[in-house]
């Protein structure tokens, strides 16, 4: 079966109808399965598409921890402020 298509805005719209997404609890399991996976496809590719694919993994995985570091600082905020207000009605 060939693959419909390997456009780019095609790929965005596969990825994006994706009806079943795979379930992360953290963006460290993605970065691993995506690790996985580019281990897999690595000896098919050369070493510029390779050190583009890795570049982009280190782009996930920043965001991830960006993400990660704010919703702790968020978490923080709101429990400081949660209990602010408490203490501000007793």
């Amino acid at each position: 079966m060939a693959f419909p298509s390997t456009k780019p805005a095609d790929l965005v719209q596969l990825m994006m109808a994706e009806t079943k997404p795979m379930e992360f609890t953290n963006w460290a399991d993605l970065l691993a399965v995506y690790a996985l996976r580019l281990s897999e496809i690595a000896p098919k590719l050369t070493e510029q598409e390779l050190w583009q694919l890795i570049a982009i993994g280190a782009a996930v995985h920043q965001r991830g921890y960006r993400e990660f570091e704010a919703g702790v600082v968020g978490g923080d905020l709101l429990d400081y402020v949660r209990k602010a207000a408490k203490d501000h009605d007793t």
